[in-house]
């Protein structure tokens, strides 16, 4: 870099072909010789990654293309446009998503949250980081960013679950941000943490229910109060999934479609599954029971027999108990010699387990 030790930058240039750099080693007699190309390029490919300075590669229609803490792919190393450009000369177009992700980049996550203005601040070319090397501590400028290359990243940032945005009552986790929803009221916050379907039946979250019945919509409000924040709807939607598949909760006969977007929330309809144990009692950190419902085809009862065995050697000084419920549906109801026929299999395994 300009001010290093083997002098390859003239007075007030701002950036170097990739090429020239490398190959100045070679050419010039004051350098020290590199017989290793590769590892020079490696040095630059490194800088590049740690934020030192831009690559930048010029297409054959004058665009560019920016890489700034990534590491370029293999196309834009090998084409001869490839330059380094110093952090004040540079303009981000292209900006890597990850690097948006919470405590990535030096000092833009101070606070619980971002605001656009404060990210654009970071990236206007003024604004200056302390980087620790290691004893001793450099000032580096953050180059500055194209707007539409920030919309660009944080709006993949979002859609990748990296960052949740909100902005007023929108709240906006992996899914697609709105155009015009990247304003001076948008904020940006580190995705909250899965919240355990566990968590959501009576004894624990009260507010969202009428007696055993709620909706998937009323759950989102009362974790929304809770938090004092609106609560992204995946996030909702990923813990009452596994409180289905966990048999905590089922629809209710009049509930709408599952699984559903925010706008099909209101819709959902559901309670508390019958014979489902809501209490786990706590004795220090550990719960003292332990519950994995699923639902098994045919074919995995038969699988889960041949592991029976194994599971009694697993839990010898516990406590196992397998409790299966059978359910036999069809429209109009099951017909009457169904269920005779199922009794009979039933009683062949335990005397009095029949159809109710």
């Amino acid at each position: 870099l300009p001010g290093g030790p083997y002098d390859l930058w003239g007075a007030g240039d701002t950036a170097r072909f990739v090429k020239d750099l490398v190959g100045a080693f070679a050419a010039t007699a004051s350098l020290p010789k590199m017989l290793n190309r590769e590892a020079i390029l490696e040095t630059l490919l490194q800088g590049c990654e740690a934020g030192d300075f831009v690559l930048r590669v010029t297409r054959a229609d004058k665009s560019q293309r920016t890489f700034w803490r990534t590491r370029p792919d293999e196309t834009a190393i090998q084409d001869p446009t490839l330059e380094v450009v110093l952090p004040d000369a540079a303009l981000l177009t292209d900006i890597e998503l990850g690097t948006l992700a919470p405590n990535v980049l030096p000092e833009l996550w101070n606070k619980q949250q971002v605001d656009w203005p404060d990210l654009i601040n970071y990236f206007s070319g003024k604004h200056l980081v302390s980087i620790d090397k290691g004893g001793w501590s450099e000032d580096i400028l953050i180059p500055p960013a194209d707007e539409d290359a920030l919309k660009t990243a944080v709006g993949d940032a979002v859609k990748k679950g990296l960052v949740w945005l909100l902005n007023g009552t929108v709240s906006l986790l992996e899914e697609e941000v709105p155009a015009g929803f990247l304003n001076e009221h948008a904020q940006l916050l580190p995705p909250p943490a899965a919240i355990p379907a566990s968590s959501l039946v009576p004894d624990q979250l009260s507010a969202a229910w009428s007696g055993d019945a709620t909706s998937a919509d009323h759950i989102r409000g009362a974790l929304s109060a809770n938090f004092g924040k609106p609560f992204p709807w995946v996030t909702v939607r990923k813990s009452l999934e596994q409180g289905f598949s966990l048999g905590l909760f089922e629809r209710t006969l009049d509930s709408g479609p599952w699984p559903c977007d925010l706008g099909g929330a209101p819709a959902v309809r559901l309670r508390v599954a019958k014979g489902c144990v809501e209490d786990i009692h706590v004795a220090g950190d550990y719960d003292t029971v332990k519950v994995a419902k699923t639902e098994l085809q045919a074919h995995e009862i038969v699988d889960l027999a041949d592991v029976v065995d194994e599971l009694i050697e697993a839990t010898v000084g516990h406590d196992l108990r397998l409790t299966l419920t059978v359910e036999l549906n069809r429209d109009g109801g099951p017909s009457a010699e169904a269920i005779l026929r199922v009794d009979e299999v039933f009683a062949k395994v335990k005397a009095g387990w029949a159809l109710h």
